[in-house]
């Protein structure tokens, strides 16, 4: 799944504004789908990428196919959550979920099975959704859903595409023609705060887009990128041992490993 990890939000009610604005603030790609106006115009505020106020149904059946795509279907009545559910059955994801009681889940189950959607993707489907913490408040309930989505997307080995807006940031930002150095984590043992695949930036004008940790790190990536950039470099290969001492200024038990392929290049826009 080579594209940012995105959520289709079904209903802009409380609990889906709120969702809306978690997951946003978790840096995934969010689009929310609402039938009245008036709800989404409301729904502008939050700040997702996409509001489209249109029925739900044929919302969702216009939406590009990405596996990457978690949907949550939380509109304001059964009918409306049927007409979503049969749409999303026909999209690839790598999570459903419907907010609902034990019962009304049960129901909605049957009928999914009724209208021939497939025993093994009703027996994917999240409802009740969230974690079971006990929520109560909109916020609260948005909380246990997101929980719930970010555990799944790990189950099925789909990590968050941070690297997507890493690069979107930098062709933003980065003038035409600069150079820049792409340092990306190769592998790491021990507790290095950074999973292999993060990507970090640095262009000739200082700076600087993503993270692969903050601190000692950080910063001799920044200086090795800088040198490379000076001599003209186009690869290189940094490793870095956090010892104890390093480790505790960045906030870590112990220290790590770390091995960073950097590669230089030139913005053409």
């Amino acid at each position: 799944m080579g594209k940012e990890d995105r959520m289709v939000i079904c209903g802009a009610g409380y609990v889906g504004s709120a969702l809306a604005k978690l997951s946003v603030f978790a840096g995934i790609h969010t689009i929310l789908l609402e039938d009245r106006k008036d709800f989404a115009d409301r729904a502008k505020e939050i700040g997702a990428q996409e509001i489209i106020c249109r029925p739900f149904d044929k919302a969702i059946r216009d939406l590009t196919e990405e596996a990457n795509t978690a949907y949550v279907v939380m509109t304001r009545g059964h009918a409306y959550d049927e007409k979503c559910l049969l749409e999303i059955a026909k999209k690839e994801s790598y999570y459903v979920g419907m907010m609902g009681s034990k019962t009304r889940s049960a129901m909605m189950r049957e009928e999914l099975r009724l209208a021939g959607v497939s025993a093994e993707w009703i027996n994917r489907l999240h409802a009740p959704i969230g974690l079971s913490i006990g929520a109560q408040t909109p916020e609260e309930i948005a909380v246990a859903v997101l929980a719930q989505i970010l555990s799944e997307r790990s189950r099925v080995g789909n990590p968050l595409r941070a690297g997507y807006e890493v690069f979107r940031q930098a062709l933003t930002c980065l003038k035409e023609g600069e150079r820049f150095v792409l340092a990306t984590i190769l592998e790491r043992q021990g507790s290095a705060p950074r999973k292999e695949g993060t990507h970090f930036i640095v262009g000739e004008s200082g700076q600087c887009f993503g993270t692969i940790s903050g601190g000692k790190l950080e910063a001799d990536i920044v200086q090795a990128a800088m040198e490379m950039m000076t001599h003209g470099e186009r690869i290189r290969i940094e490793s870095s041992d956090l010892n104890n001492r390093d480790a505790a200024e960045e906030g870590l038990v112990c220290g790590g490993q770390v091995r960073v392929l950097m590669e230089a290049g030139v913005n053409r826009q």
